[in-house]
């Protein structure tokens, strides 16, 4: 049997980020990659995921076959005016991008997050792509019962994936996830 492979160190993670190497290690020019040969996995291959939504409703997560519930109207009217920015008149350059952060810890930013991707992929003209971009503690992975990987870091530190190799497809139509 095969050892699982080693799981890069947080350090080892922000300095491939930066594009530098790890104290003996070979470095690398900046910008020059390694080259390793591309993988097509075609279509048969996407990564496909069924959310349980019994389970998120029990966690106070808006869930598309909840109907109304004070939770998912707290979200609705997050969602309006994002909604208006991205498309309406009064759109702003990347309104469609929406990045939730924190100032302190355990503040809900991936309850906010995960609840506004639902709540925006139930609308008829919308779709999401939710990014888990939480390198060091990514939890989305976990809630929604999708795998860990490949992710963002795997599609900004290795040349053989594509986007489509990383990305998580659900059981919600407009909504796809991209685990960190």
């Amino acid at each position: 049997a095969q050892a699982p492979a080693a799981q890069p160190s947080p350090e080892a993670m922000v300095l491939a980020l930066e594009g530098r190497a790890p104290y003996g290690a070979p470095a690398l020019v900046r910008g020059e990659r390694k080259q390793e040969p591309r993988v097509d996995r075609g279509d048969a291959d996407v990564r496909h995921i069924d959310i349980n939504f019994p389970k998120l409703k029990a966690r106070g997560f808006v869930t598309p076959d909840a109907g109304s519930s004070q939770i998912a109207e707290e979200f609705r009217v997050i969602k309006r005016p994002i909604i208006r920015n991205a498309v309406g008149r009064r759109a702003v350059k990347h309104g469609n991008l929406v990045m939730v952060t924190r100032a302190l810890p355990a503040e809900g930013k991936t309850f906010t997050s995960l609840n506004l991707a639902l709540s925006i992929a139930t609308e008829i003209d919308s779709t999401v792509l939710l990014v888990d971009g939480d390198v060091a503690h990514p939890s989305i992975p976990e809630i929604i019962g999708a795998p860990h990987g490949p992710g963002l870091l795997d599609l900004l530190t290795r040349d053989d994936l594509d986007f489509g190799d990383a990305l998580v497809k659900t059981n919600i139509e407009k909504l796809s996830v991209l685990p960190a």
